[in-house]
């Protein structure tokens, strides 16, 4: 698996990542953004409220876990225990839902982290003033940091100065920000810190998050984005940012062959971006775009093959799929591990990577039986199942070029239905699952297309199996994973902790997908709250 990640990560190490779509220049973003230097290297922002709904489902539920977790520390000896002592006070009497209120924030509060170049900057709406003057008064005591904090009253600002790194925390009028910069910049730093001294150009004002926003067809509420190149030319000396001269102290901590062969990984995905497609009260669609050069995509996108849509009736405890001609994925894998064999890492970091490449070439050198020529796809479909009794319904579709001498291959190896005869025809045969000896079914069968088979379980099997092998080819993802969590706890809660699943309990079902896109690779996360079953 790791030799399959560098490759897909080097595959294209020289070509450069598609041009962003142009954007009305005059465009606005919110205040929060305009000491936000435009060629940052990396971005979290939320922009705009999410809707209320929303908003207060997920509140409550990292109020609850918080809340938790301060009970838990508060529980221990230590400064920790005592920080989480003065947070728990502030929460007493609070709803979960409100507990940014009782800190001095408020629920729709806008925030952005960011790099000054490289370094940490973050930057929170407050909404009381005092509540946050409080809450930070207190914190400041109890960690005893007194020693090594300067607090100029006029600005409002605690700083901890060190000789190489320097950590700032200023309660301005309306926001919170904390930084983390060089020690010897900290002076010429603070106007940047506390806002009165704007960089040349904003991403409030550049088109930087919108054209982002259109090319990847994301709302405005959250978007993340990490610039790698710009972070490696920033971190190398050969960047040209406002603020790159910050970055003097990584000067050679990179050897050159070092910087090359990052250069080559990073030239792959320069830049990543996050956000949301759809958030609101029935359910979301989050995306991850993994901005890549053409001959990535074009490469990427031969790998993709038919298969039929993943049914969309009752969302199934669990499914999984993929759409990928297996011959191509491997002559593109060859290909590539050949390439990188031939132009192997200099780094001493990244030396390893060699040998799991050579292993993995070896590997894909030697040849394949014919049985493993000629697969094309599958998907696997769980409505339901228990433990107690045993039992389940589903099926599972898979397509390769001689399918069904496959399978009559591998019903010729088994004593109970070597003499079962499933002609290529679509229709379904039932399994003698008496003989099989499996528990809890009662009811499969078989049906073969000469590239084709599907088996089906439970209940209407045999329609089931004939529906599958005869619903038409689409676009399918080349993998997608779906999965129902409120089921998988109800059915399978016995073998999970209760935490397990905690940071997850506001959802309901929930499906991943991987895909090539125009612009891309995407991962797309399409789920529905729990509370919405």
């Amino acid at each position: 698996m790791r030799s399959l990640l560098v490759l897909i990560v080097v595959a294209a190490c020289s070509h450069p990542a598609s041009a962003p779509s142009n954007v009305a220049s005059a465009w606005k973003g919110p205040e929060i953004l305009a000491a936000v230097p435009a060629d940052t290297p990396y971005a979290i922002a939320v922009l705009d409220p999410m809707p209320a709904a929303v908003r207060d489902q997920l509140l409550a539920q990292s109020g609850t876990q918080i809340r938790k977790a301060l009970e838990k520390a508060a529980g221990r000896e230590g400064k920790g225990a005592k920080l989480a002592a003065v947070m728990l006070h502030h929460l007493e009497g609070v709803p979960d839902a409100r507990w940014l209120d009782a800190f001095g924030f408020s629920g729709d509060t806008r925030f952005v982290i960011y790099g000054l170049s490289v370094w940490p900057v973050m930057r929170v709406e407050v909404k009381d003033r005092a509540k946050v003057q409080k809450l930070l008064d207190e914190v400041m005591t109890v960690a005893d940091v007194g020693a090594i904090a300067k607090r100029p009253d006029d600005r409002h600002i605690v700083f901890m100065q060190g000789e190489k790194v320097s950590f700032v925390v200023a309660l301005l009028d309306h926001e919170l920000v904390a930084a983390m910069v060089p020690g010897d910049k900290l002076t010429q730093l603070m106007p940047v810190i506390d806002g009165t001294e704007k960089p040349q150009q904003s991403l409030r004002e550049s088109p930087v998050l919108p054209s982002m926003m259109a090319k990847h067809r994301f709302l405005s509420t959250m978007i993340l984005f990490a610039d790698f190149q710009r972070g490696l030319d920033a971190m190398t000396g050969h960047g040209h940012g406002q603020y790159d001269n910050l970055d003097t102290m990584f000067a050679g901590l990179i050897t050159p062959p070092c910087e090359a062969d990052i250069g080559r990984i990073v030239s792959v995905m320069p830049r990543v971006v996050l956000g949301y497609r759809k958030l609101d009260e029935h359910g979301f669609t989050a995306t991850m775009a993994v901005e890549a050069p053409a001959s990535l995509i074009k490469a990427l996108a031969k790998l993709h093959t038919t298969m039929p849509a993943m049914p969309v009736g009752t969302q199934p405890l669990f499914a999984m799929g993929a759409a990928v001609n297996l011959d191509a994925a491997l002559d593109w894998m060859k290909e590539t591990t050949h390439s990188l064999r031939a132009t192997p890492f200099r780094c001493d970091a990244l030396a390893s990577m060699n040998h799991d490449i050579d292993d993995l070439a070896s590997k894909l050198d030697e040849p394949l039986p014919p049985m493993a020529h000629g697969w094309r796809g599958f998907e696997l479909v769980i409505d339901d199942a228990s433990v107690m009794p045993p039992g389940g319904t589903g099926h599972v579709l898979v397509a390769a070029d001689h399918m069904a001498d496959i399978i009559h291959m591998l019903l010729a190896k088994l004593p109970m239905t070597a003499a079962l005869q499933v002609p290529a025809t679509g229709a379904a045969v039932a399994l003698p699952v008496d003989q099989l000896g499996v528990p809890g079914i009662k009811s499969a069968h078989l049906a073969l297309q000469p590239t084709k088979a599907a088996l089906a379980i439970g209940d209407n099997s045999a329609a089931r199996a004939t529906a599958r092998l005869s619903a038409p080819d689409a676009h399918a993802p080349l993998m997608s994973l779906s999965y129902d969590l409120p089921k998988v706890r109800e059915r399978f809660g016995m073998f999970l902790k209760d935490s397990d699943l905690d940071s997850f309990s506001t959802m309901g079902s929930t499906s991943l997908a991987l895909d090539v896109g125009d612009d891309g690779i995407y991962v797309d996360m399409v789920g529905t709250w729990a509370h919405g079953r």
